[in-house]
């Protein structure tokens, strides 16, 4: 049997750090995310160039407990890197989900899809992740997002096309060259929620507020404002962990506001991978990272969730 399936990477809008189990459980979490087009790619068969083996002693074990034998290799392909921030460890784990409801011949709903992958990639890939990742994963496209213990609740974010357009044209996503396990990080945050740190649970408070500010700017078409509301979410998100930045982020990021871009914020728990800046003039910043050396990439919005190729 040959298979394909491509799961897309994420960014996250606003919200980040409130879909953690230890803060959206006891006080619900709420965050706007867009999946883009930098797939993570799975297949089942034959290999060919640029496709690796997925290795993962414990994956034949899970395999084995969804009730499927375990295949004799899968092979990954994908330009999204491990550790950048951009939800790679969640977007395959729900490509492998996705790759066993094909092996077993019965489709799941989405809801327990992204239930499924979740626990996996919390199994084997990264303890501490949230559930941004594995959902927007699922769902695809531009969405809210309301975490509760109970579950969660998927919604449109109701922009026009033509500024939905815009937003993603000012985009730009901007390479810090720094890699890093968001574990730690979230780890941090995980330690302090559980022992009931006020700084840290006022400071999810407000990024959640952020967040719904950010849905209003968004519907309104204001993006000016969106790009100032993303400056306001990174200074938040930087007092959380003293991991989270570095001054050669922080450098970056000042280079960005000095060159075009209204607003900004470090993708994923911190510590490296990309700063997603809003620009006023993209091809300004743009040029002006790529003149020192930095890598940037456009953003590319993805509609669908996981899928077969």
């Amino acid at each position: 049997m040959d298979l394909e399936i491509n799961a897309p990477a994420r960014i996250s809008l606003g919200g980040g750090g409130t879909d953690l189990a230890s803060y959206y459980e006891r006080w619900g979490g709420y965050f706007l995310s867009a999946a883009i087009k930098l797939p993570v790619r799975i297949r089942l068969g034959r290999s060919s160039a640029g496709w690796v083996p997925l290795v993962k002693d414990s994956l034949g074990q899970w395999f084995e407990a969804q009730g499927v034998e375990a295949p004799r290799a899968v092979w990954l392909r994908t330009s999204v890197p491990s550790g950048a921030g951009l939800g790679f460890s969640g977007a395959l784990s729900v490509a492998l989900v996705r790759l066993v409801e094909e092996l077993r011949g019965v489709a799941m709903p989405l809801r327990d899809r992204a239930v499924a992958a979740y626990a996996l990639e919390r199994a084997i890939f990264s303890r501490h992740a949230g559930r941004q990742d594995t959902i927007v994963a699922v769902y695809g496209g531009l969405k809210e997002y309301r975490l509760e213990a109970g579950g969660a609740a998927v919604g449109e974010v109701p922009m026009s096309p033509v500024h939905r357009s815009a937003l993603m044209s000012r985009l730009l996503l901007v390479d810090t060259a720094a890699r890093r396990s968001a574990d730690s990080v979230l780890a941090d945050q995980d330690i302090k929620l559980a022992a009931d740190s006020e700084a840290m649970k006022k400071n999810l408070d407000r990024i959640k507020q952020i967040a719904f500010e950010v849905r209003e700017l968004l519907c309104r078409g204001d993006l000016d404002g969106f790009g100032n509301a993303m400056h306001q979410h990174w200074m938040y998100k930087r007092e959380r962990s003293a991991g989270i930045t570095s001054s050669s982020i922080d450098e970056l990021y000042a280079w960005g506001l000095a060159n075009g871009a209204i607003g900004g914020k470090l993708i994923g728990a911190g510590a490296g991978g990309f700063l997603l800046m809003f620009a006023k003039d993209p091809d300004r910043l743009r040029t002006s990272y790529q003149q020192r050396g930095v890598q940037v990439r456009s953003v590319e919005l993805e509609d669908a969730g996981a899928h077969l190729c």
